[in-house]
């Protein structure tokens, strides 16, 4: 994903050096063993600087075109020279790094110019790729004296003399000047400073002997002490909360906005370690009355979130959120009207940078919350650590944030990452500034960079991220790696978890998510792969398939006390503790009824395929076919214990003989084109591949999911027969938009005339109003042999004959659909010709409902997905391959590679009450995130939260292989999850990274900072579901100390309770939210287009 490209740039010619800037330096002053020159500059020791290349671009403003139409721009330093005394006194016994300076001091800075001054002027970009400043100011007092740049009380860097040799006294008058505007029909400039931290409006008449003076300085109520000797003007009219700010990240960024001023600190404040051991996300940003700006007066404090280190949306892996710093903006003001908005709107450009890494965001302050000092303590205001804090637990709004420019996705961009200063020339165009130090460490001349935007300022103002829901949240407890994590269950109870794939499975303790605890590790003899586990009344049940492809599969059931306890080495599916199903090919899920009396198997029956590599799809002969069906298991639990009381398979056979009706309903029997050449081997009932399992509400029927076939089998267990094969809807993509090309480099959502094929792996079941829905996720699947790309459509056989030429030119487009994969069996295909593209999966989830006429679609989730990883922070995995081959690719390689194949790849929905909502789980395979939806009305769910689960930190940048090695990947392909409803917790299960991790569902009714007060007064409790059917009679109840039946059921039988409404369900807008800098973007699908045959 490109952001910008560099255009130009340009180096700062200052011939007069400092003394430029400071006429009043002597050479003694300006020039010394720690402030070189001319030729001893080039040769200088790396903490040493540089007098002849002073910086000016801390702070960066645009203020116009001189007479020539030259762009002139007003820029300001910092300090001045300075060196960190940590440094020096680590590395002073290397001449190279601090030559033959005496360092006596390991703390603090060094100053080796201390008269410095800091210094604000007019910056003109030439020829020759040349800057100059063609005017300048130094600070001055109201005496006209000189202000330094030497730190004000001992809160921050104790000052000393160059190489940190010896002592300096603190300034009263000293300041760090950072950021600069001038101030609307004034001679005035507003300048912010890192020390106390202040504000300061200074005379910035460049004709006046007086420019530089500072007129007035601004600092936090009850540091006056600190400025008692000062010689100019100062009022502490700032929150007191400011003095719990660190070390020298005082003010850094500043907009001015009319009559009004955002003054940003640099970054968050300090909070308790013992909160995970991260610090705040949360950055205070002042608002201040500056209609006298000689007089102004504080507003209030708005919040500002900076991007999260813990989520991988830096690049450097070393970076945390202490590195996060907010180094400049300005007012967003030239662009308003062209947006249609008014222009004393607080919009405001803010530039965030961490190392090697920078980033401009729009940030939209008018939706953020206004608070007085009252509202958030300085005590309280150090535990504030991201936007759910703040939201939920103090009822207050962040700044909604919309992302500009990102130089880690800028081509050609091999500048600083201490650019700390910017202006916008245009909607397209950015120039930025750099922080050179003074030449410290190196650094040669301050240089500014011109970038071409990727796209138009315009376009972000109706791309914000907006207020996080406090209905739900998830927080990552801890994980474990290196284990086959294919599928898992728990027993809640014991707080066991088995998860396993393979060969294997193992026991984790999770009652200590933090460092959860291996157990053991059991492996499985005789048999082939662990397909699927459940855990009910203290027993768990395990489906594995047979030791050869078509071979039978087992069903295995032990208790949770013998695995925990005993001496349970191995499980042999030969032995006591499991069953041979005869004529099971390939169980892959199992799901027990609620009172562990019935288990039901999905038994796929998944055909021996040729090897795609090596040999002919087409030759018939190649392939070994079995029957799929389902198995129905009867358990008699009388002796406490779990005995097969009787056991049945349904196979399919019988649908034989309806088959062409099926078809033409729109089932796909997708080896069609072979059953001319053997109908025996390929009969549609072998076609039929059942591969999971829900259990309908009253536990007497069950819907059996048949992926490649994009159907369902309705299955009745109590007469144990097959009711109904139901073709489930497809989906018409001209109704909504998809990126089709992996090639194009971009994220490119359009509508084209295909065809969408949902074919679900998942699906999940529920009671609303006394009627059955069911919930499925699209993930699309196929047979190795029916795959083709657009652009091979002829070779494919597709007949075009009633295709336009506009379909037929997309077609052999590779950035529109000639890399999209289509099915030469299609729905309705007669086995060789077929007419209409159609696309695996369906790239959303859907609900459905199921009554007597059959079934019905209610809402698709549309583009929803898709658009939602289009959205910062999950732009940079759109569509990603998080499952990669090659491990020195790294997720930016992987960057829109499933475009052409799946998109994000939903694979498992799951359904809980939580807190009395009822609750949609999603996960999506490819780009490891999980979704959640609140679904009490099927028809119209409500996105209400998104979390990327991999990478969980570092860079985005960095190879797979060093990723895992750092222990940060995370859950890369969600496969399999589980919710406990009661717990709040959510165990998921990564097949690719093999990984398992612990998250806690937190609602605002437990989180520790307290609770938002309703915006809407109380809340009118929600409707019921209906009573349930009655169930058949299970298991006796369990001896006191054993597991109860699985509390996994979507629909736990009590009520819970309702909690108070999130302020965000009064909008009248599609809901859109923003949560610990996880995105997500809801689209209600409207007009939906979808196809039943």
């Amino acid at each position: 994903m490109i952001s910008a490209v560099v255009i130009g740039s340009y180096v700062l010619a200052t011939p007069a050096g400092i003394r430029g800037f400071n006429p009043f330096l002597r050479d003694e002053e300006a020039i010394n063993s720690a402030s070189l020159s001319g030729n001893e500059c080039l040769q200088r020791p790396f903490y040493s600087t540089c007098a002849d290349t002073p910086a000016i671009a801390s702070g960066l403003s645009l203020l116009g075109q001189n007479e020539n139409k030259t762009l002139q721009f007003l820029g300001i330093t910092d300090r001045g020279p300075n060196q960190d005394c940590g440094d020096c006194f680590d590395n002073q016994a290397d001449p190279t790094l601090v030559g033959n300076g005496t360092v006596n001091f390991n703390s603090g800075k060094g100053f080796p110019v201390p008269q410095f001054s800091p210094t604000f002027g007019i910056i003109q970009m030439g020829i020759n790729s040349t800057a100059t400043v063609t005017e300048s100011c130094y600070l001055k007092d109201t005496l006209m004296q000189p202000v330094t740049g030497i730190s004000t009380n001992p809160n921050d860097d104790t000052p000393r003399t160059a190489w940190c040799e010896a002592d300096l006294e603190f300034d009263p008058n000293g300041q760090d000047s950072e950021d600069i505007h001038m101030l609307p029909g004034t001679n005035y400039a507003m300048i912010v400073d890192e020390y106390l931290p202040s504000v300061s409006v200074v005379n910035a008449d460049f004709t006046s002997e007086r420019c530089g003076e500072i007129l007035v300085r601004y600092i936090p109520s009850g540091m006056q002490t600190a400025v008692v000797n000062s010689t100019y003007p100062v009022k502490a009219i700032l929150p007191a909360s400011l003095s719990g700010r660190r070390a020298n990240r005082g003010f850094e960024a500043l907009a001015v906005i009319q009559n009004k001023a955002i003054v940003m600190l640099q970054s968050a404040m300090d909070v308790d370690s013992s909160r995970s051991g991260r610090e705040s996300e949360i950055i205070p940003a002042i608002v201040l009355n500056i209609t006298d700006p000689l007089h102004a007066t504080y507003l209030g404090t708005k919040y500002y979130a900076g991007d999260s280190a813990a989520n991988g949306y830096w690049v450097s892996p070393r970076t945390s959120q202490r590195d996060i710093k907010v180094s400049a903006a300005s007012w967003a003001s030239q662009f308003l009207t062209e947006v249609g908005l008014e222009e004393e709107k607080e919009y405001v450009f803010m530039l965030e940078r961490a190392q090697a890494q920078v980033k401009i965001y729009l940030v939209d302050f008018e939706s953020a919350t206004l608070t007085d000092e009252s509202a958030i303590s300085a005590a309280n205001a150090t535990l504030i650590m991201d936007p759910w804090d703040l939201e939920c637990g103090n009822g207050i709004h962040t700044a909604r944030k919309s992302l500009i420019f990102d130089s880690s996705t800028t081509v050609n961009f091999t500048f600083s990452d201490k650019m700390e200063g910017f202006a916008f020339l245009n909607s397209n165009v950015l120039l930025l500034g750099d922080d050179n130090d003074f030449g410290l460490e190196g650094n040669g001349a301050t240089s500014f960079v011109l970038v071409q935007l990727a796209e138009s300022v315009l376009n972000k103002f109706d791309q914000f991220s907006v207020r996080p829901s406090c209905n739900i949240h998830l927080k990552r407890l801890g994980g474990i790696s290196g284990i086959k994590a294919e599928t898992e269950t728990v027993d809640p109870v014991r707080e066991i978890a088995l998860v396993g794939g393979g060969s294997e499975f193992v026991l984790l303790n999770y009652s200590n998510p933090s460092s959860l605890g291996l157990l053991k590790t059991v492996p499985i003899v005789g048999g082939g792969d662990l397909n699927d586990m459940q855990q009910c009344n203290g027993y768990a049940f395990l489906a594995i398939s047979g030791p050869k492809q078509i071979s039978n599969g087992y069903l295995c059931h032990i208790s949770m006390e013998e695995l925990i306890m005993g001496n349970t080495e191995q499980l042999n599916v030969n032995g006591n503790h499991c069953t041979e199903l005869i004529g099971a090919v390939l169980p892959d899920m199992l799901v027990l009824t609620e009172n562990c009396s019935t288990v039901v198997l999905a038994i796929e029956g998944e055909p021996l395929q040729p090897d795609p590599d090596t040999e002919d799809l087409f030759d018939a002969s190649l392939y070994e076919t079995a029957e799929g069906g389902v198995y129905i298991v009867a358990l008699d639990w009388t002796e406490g214990v779990p005995e097969i009381a009787s056991r049945k398979f349904l196979n399919l056979t019988h649908l034989n003989d309806m088959a062409d009706d099926y078809v033409a309903r729109g089932v796909r029997w997708v080896s069609k084109r072979f059953a001319a050449i053997d109908p025996e081997k390929f009969s549609f009932s072998k076609d039929l591949q059942p591969e999971y399992v829900t259990i309908l509400p009253g536990q007497q029927e069950a819907l059996v999911v048949c992926q490649e076939n994009n159907a369902i089998l309705h299955v009745d267990l109590v007469r144990q027969e097959i009711l109904e094969l139901y073709p489930l809807p497809y989906k018409q993509w001209e109704g909504f938009d998809l990126d089709a090309s992996d090639r194009d480099g971009m994220i490119n959502l359009k509508r084209y005339p295909i065809w969408g094929m949902p074919q679900p792996d998942a699906i999940e079941s529920f009671l609303h109003n006394g009627e059955v829905y069911f919930a499925v996720a699209g993930e699309g699947d196929s047979w190795e042999f029916e795959e083709f790309r657009g652009k091979d459509y002829a070779s494919a056989g597709l007949n075009v004959s009633n295709m336009s030429n506009a379909t037929i030119s997309m077609l052999e487009n590779n950035s529109q659909l000639g890399r999209i994969k289509f099915s030469i069996a299609p729905p309705g295909h007669d086995g060789e010709s077929f007419r209409e593209l159609y696309a695996f999966g369906s790239r959303s989830w859907s609900i459905c409902l199921l009554n007597s006429t059959g079934v019905h679609l209610v809402y698709d989730s549309g583009s929803d997905l898709e658009e939602a990883h289009a959205e910062q922070p999950f732009r940079n995995t759109f569509n990603i391959d998080a499952e990669p081959e090659k491990g020195q690719d790294t997720p930016h390689d992987q960057y829109d590679k499933r475009s052409d194949d799946k998109g994000p790849e939903p694979e498992t929905v799951k359904i809980h009450m939580i807190d009395g909502i009822r609750m949609l789980f999603l996960s999506n395979e490819r780009t490891s995130t999980m979704m959640i939806y609140d679904i009490d009305d099927p028809t119209m769910p409500e996105p209400v939260y998104m979390k990327r689960l991999s990478p969980v930190s570092g860079s985005m940048s960095k190879a797979w292989d060093s990723i895992i090695a750092d222990g940060a990947l995370g859950v890369s392909d969600p496969e399999s999850f589980t919710v406990l409803h009661e717990a709040k917790l959510l165990l998921v299960a990564g097949s690719y990274s093999e990984t398992f991790e612990v998250y806690k569902i937190v609602t605002y009714s437990e989180d520790n900072t307290g609770s938002p007060p309703p915006p809407n007064g109380d809340s009118p409790p929600l409707p019921g579901d209906d009573i349930q059917p009655p169930m058949p009679q299970g298991p006796p109840s369990p001896p006191s100390g054993s597991s109860p039946p699985s509390s996994d059921s979507p629909m736990p039988p009590e009520e819970e309770t309702t909690p108070p409404p999130d302020d965000v369900s009064s909008s009248n807008t599609a809901p859109v939210f923003i949560l610990n800098h996880v995105y997500f973007v809801g689209i209600i699908a409207c007009n939906v287009l979808l196809r039943q045959l």
